[in-house]
């Protein structure tokens, strides 16, 4: 058949494309939904008093309405809560942070306490595209402490970026 080659070629090109970003969409949405989740464990928490037991009691009702889902582990729920309190909305829902996976979140959560470099981390494991053992390495390296600090080749030895 002629012409049949580039008709499959251009089915193809089009369902891979929509798979991914199907994927993008799906992981925005869930970023989204358990910065939500967070959000409200800390405001009940703060609001009302919740002590650390609601976190508990949610998991257990959350995992018989949604049986098989690891996400509502008491754990995970916690990680939900460091996560709300860790980035603002406007920081979750109009920028790139949300485009990084939970497992991304859950690393800068753990390696990362400085709001600043946390920040900087997600951009540049967005804009690199850093897979969640890289991003791991580059948190342990302290690449964000040392930027700038590597002779620079075109002034010398002396640290810092060159002008």
């Amino acid at each position: 058949m002629v012409g049949y080659d580039e008709l499959l070629s251009e089915v193809v090109d089009a369902i891979s494309n929509s798979r991914a970003e199907l994927v993008s969409r799906t992981n925005s949405l869930a970023v989204e939904l358990f910065w939500q989740v967070g959000r409200s464990i800390l405001a009940r928490q703060e609001n009302v008093g919740y002590g650390g037991a609601v976190v508990e009691q949610l998991a257990v009702d959350l995992s018989v309405r949604f049986p098989g889902q690891r996400a509502w582990a008491p754990r995970n729920l916690w990680y939900m809560r460091r996560f709300a309190s860790a980035w603002s909305p406007s920081e979750i829902l109009h920028s790139r942070v949300q485009n990084l996976s939970w497992t991304h979140h859950r690393t800068l959560l753990e390696g990362v306490d400085d709001h600043q470099a946390r920040a900087w981390y997600a951009e540049t494991a967005h804009k690199h595209r850093w897979s969640v053992r890289l991003l791991a390495a580059q948190i342990r390296d302290q690449l964000y402490e040392r930027r700038g600090q590597a002779p620079s080749n075109l002034r010398g030895n002396s640290p810092g970026p060159s002008r």
